[in-house]
């Protein structure tokens, strides 16, 4: 499938960007996709709850390019890659 990222590995470990379910970056596992498309979202559940209006949120999800490794990787693709995974 045209993709505009490469795939994320389940199981990998990545850091959720402020935002997404805090002010500030969190930690987690990939454990699953929630939709697949030209970008694909990811959920990920997280280390530690994290407060909302809704109650605590255990996990997430996040659109692959926003997603990074806890080692400092992404699966983002340069705009000539496009399409190309």
């Amino acid at each position: 499938m045209p993709s505009m990222h490469r795939e994320v590995p389940m199981g990998t470990r990545v850091i959720v960007p402020a935002g997404y379910a805090s002010v500030a970056e969190l930690k987690g596992t990939v454990v699953g996709i929630a939709s697949m498309h030209i970008i694909f979202s990811y959920i990920v559940l997280l280390d530690e709850p994290a407060p909302s209006e809704y109650g605590d949120l255990r996990a997430v999800t996040v659109p692959g390019p926003q997603l990074s490794g806890e080692n400092g990787e992404n699966w983002r693709l340069e705009p000539n890659q496009w399409g190309c995974v």
